[in-house]
Formats: C-alpha cells, structure tokens, sequence
C-alpha cells in the first residue's frame, strides 16, 4: 500500500452558529489542510498519483475557501452545517475524492486532516 501526503492553506473567517462560547462571535483562522491519499498500485510510470495533480485538485477546492466568510457560503449557512473543523474537513474530503476519482482511478482519497491552530484539528474519512 502507498501513500502520499500534500499539504496546503487558506485563511478565512467564520463564527459556530448557537455556540455558547467565543467561537460563537466572528474570528479567523489560517486553516492547514493535509489530504492523504493511498493506492494499492501504480500507474505505468510508477506513481500512485502525480504530486502536481493532487496539488492542483486540492488547489481548485480549497481556493473558494480563501479569504472569505465562511458563514456567507452556501455549504456552510445554517447550524445544520456550520462551519466547524469537522465540517469544513468533510466537505474539502468529498469534493477532493470525486476530482481525484477522475485523474487516478487507481488511488482512493484516505483521509483529510484540517488545522485550525498549531495544535487543533479535525479529520475526516470514511
């Protein structure tokens, strides 16, 4: 089995709906993303998938998320998909895993891990 690992970033804005704490008032972040990719094989030139693929799926899905609000998205506008670490992580998994399917049929979409802070995160796989 292989896997590879590409990293990137956005910042952006949001506030937890009906949360009782201080997220619950309007703050940002500089969001880290890791998408960890995994294959059982290679294609005929020996990759699992092309870095600078991968790097450009997970460019197209996470640059609409870049120095936005992320309350004001349509994914993230009501208290049934705030945009929480979790949530935001989910979305950024299924919609890497559909582009991916389509350039590497080969290769399967692990796990995404997202960084609201240093020392804070949430991952999402199935």
């Amino acid at each position: 089995m292989f896997e590879l690992k590409v990293r990137s970033h956005f910042s952006a804005a949001h506030k937890i709906w009906e949360h009782t704490g201080k997220c619950a008032r309007l703050h940002g972040h500089n969001w880290n993303v890791d998408v960890i990719v995994r294959s059982q094989e290679l294609n005929r030139i020996g990759l699992a998938v092309d870095f600078s693929e991968l790097k450009e799926i997970v460019k197209q899905v996470i640059e609409p998320l870049d120095h936005v609000y992320l309350n004001e998205l349509p994914m993230f506008s009501t208290a049934e998909n705030n945009p929480t670490a979790e949530v935001i992580s989910r979305y950024i998994f299924k919609e890497v895993s559909g582009k991916l399917r389509a350039i590497a049929p080969q290769a399967g979409l692990k796990r995404v891990d997202l960084y609201e802070t240093e020392t804070c995160s949430a991952s999402y796989f199935e």
